[in-house]
């Protein structure tokens, strides 16, 4: 979508202030962020809906970590195909959300007990045997890797840089924040964050024998079923323009520019956008171990109905029509 069917800067702007005044920043964590948006008690959650990438068995020997890569973003901007991609290059470990409010009691516990601290737990456990640490930071993310509240922008690169070894930043980026506001609003609705094509299931690269695939039934999308709700989306697209712009003014700070990843470009050709990406981190030293094109089990979850609930938002933003939130 172009053109009058995405928000303009001038309106981007004024959402972000409005929001951050009102609400103020969301806490971070699916948990946070639910409560954040005054919703009821997420959805169970089915055994057979554990991300397999953060299950033990895909834990590495350990290894010293010489450099980390930090893939930086918002929620639904395609992180985990990049981290997955990451992952099947070879080269980058594990980039995921260690570090989410929450995460480490939900899927990480193993690493809470041990002589060392959580940190430096999962460095041992999820660095490559490159010496690469990948890791998937969102902006709250960043009080429970650091232990500083209320970190300013401005000193996040080097205080990120204490935190991690010598840490590369990959930056997502999505430029339709109401299609992504949507996308969240269904995931927090579904309980449903990731939609994997025909069950695979991925190696783990330090065992024999493929990991067992998930004992689930995939799950037909409801094409009719609407979660469209203008406030709530209005906060997320909120939401998502002040924690990118965080990250705008962190990199702005940096020692080096980070590799900026739009999500638009991975949706259109995923394929070739991810290899390019592998390009681009070996000229910085990064080597995968193969060279991409790599096969991708993630697939789109936008139903067909998401192209039109986005038109919907922005015709009833701009006639201010906003359910009593902008009156």
């Amino acid at each position: 979508m172009t053109g009058n069917v995405w928000l303009t800067d001038d309106e981007k702007v004024a959402i972000q202030r409005d929001v951050l005044d009102t609400f103020g920043p969301c806490p971070g964590g699916v948990r946070g962020l639910r409560e954040w948006l005054d919703l009821s008690a997420a959805p169970q959650v089915s055994p057979a809906d554990v991300y397999d990438l953060t299950t033990a068995e895909f834990d590495l020997p350990p290894s010293p970590a010489v450099r980390s890569l930090a893939v930086c973003g918002t929620y639904r901007s395609g992180s985990s195909l990049v981290a997955e991609t990451l992952h099947t290059a070879g080269g980058y470990g594990i980039p995921l959300e260690y570090f989410q409010s929450g995460a480490p009691e939900r899927r990480f516990s193993r690493w809470l007990t041990g002589p060392l601290p959580y940190r430096d737990q999962v460095i041992a456990a999820r660095t490559d045997p490159t010496g690469v640490f990948g890791v998937k930071l969102f902006w709250p993310d960043l009080r429970t890797l650091t232990g500083v509240p209320n970190l300013a922008p401005e000193a996040a690169a080097g205080v990120i840089g204490r935190a991690l070894p010598s840490p590369l930043f990959v930056w997502l980026r999505r430029r339709d924040t109401v299609a992504q506001a949507l996308s969240t609003l269904r995931a927090l609705n579904s309980g449903r964050w990731r939609s994997i094509a025909g069950r695979q299931s991925l190696q783990p690269r330090n065992a024999d024998a493929v990991a067992s695939p998930p004992d689930r039934t995939e799950r037909a999308r409801d094409e009719g079923e609407s979660c469209y709700d203008f406030v709530r989306l209005y906060r997320l697209v909120g939401m998502y323009l002040h924690q990118d712009a965080l990250w705008a003014n962190c990199f702005a700070t940096a020692s080096t520019p980070p590799l900026t990843v739009w999500y638009e470009d991975v949706a259109v050709d995923p394929a070739r956008t991810l290899a390019d990406l592998t390009v681009q981190l070996a000229s910085d030293g990064m080597h995968p171990r193969e060279f991409g094109p790599y096969p991708i089990r993630l697939r789109k979850q936008a139903p067909a109905s998401a192209e039109l609930a986005v038109r919907r938002f922005l015709v009833e933003f701009r006639e201010g029509r906003s359910n009593g939130h902008l009156d």
